[in-house]
């Protein structure tokens, strides 16, 4: 068995973006990323997997929190096949734009849905933000049933942060 983070986090520094996600969400947070302990091979204690405005990539821990104050972290644990598929799928989108998009896209569907009472798509479903590169990355591979419930082209920080209460432990 091995053990990966579900962290999340908010601009160290207030940035406009976060401390509006902050609000619309209700929450203290407005980022979610992945974490390995990498202190046995790195001397680090770890590597933060994450999707922001630079895009998709893998951060030091001291860069990561350099910009980001982390806020708190589930620990998961799924058995070696699973922790290497995970890993793998990340890997493979490292590179990839930020869905900076998509998240206008959530609000115009949240929008649609409050105050029109109808069901639509994201409109902007191209790239990946932070929540949607944890649940098809992370989420819908170790947690497939739970993963359904969710749409990755709409989930939020906030709906990881809910997913990761029913099967993670907080650290």
């Amino acid at each position: 068995m091995r053990k990966l983070k579900i962290g999340f986090s908010r601009s160290a520094d207030d940035k406009i973006f976060s401390v509006m996600l902050q609000k619309y969400l209700k929450t203290d947070i407005s980022h979610t990323f992945v974490m390995y302990d990498t202190a046995k091979h790195m001397g680090d204690d770890s590597i933060y997997h994450s999707s922001i405005g630079s895009g998709v990539g893998f951060f030091a821990k001291h860069v990561f929190e350099e910009e980001n104050l982390i806020v708190r972290s589930y620990e998961i644990e799924v058995n070696d096949e699973i922790y290497s598929k995970i890993r793998r799928e990340l890997f493979y989108n490292c590179g990839r734009k930020y869905g900076f998009c998509q998240n206008i896209g959530i609000a115009i569907v949240d929008f649609a849905r409050e105050v029109f009472k109808v069901k639509i798509q994201n409109p902007f479903r191209k790239n990946q933000n932070c929540s949607e590169l944890v649940h098809r990355h992370v989420i819908q591979i170790a947690f497939p049933e739970i993963a359904k419930e969710y749409d990755p082209d709409t989930i939020s920080p906030k709906q990881i942060e809910d997913i990761m209460k029913k099967v993670g432990k907080l650290t």
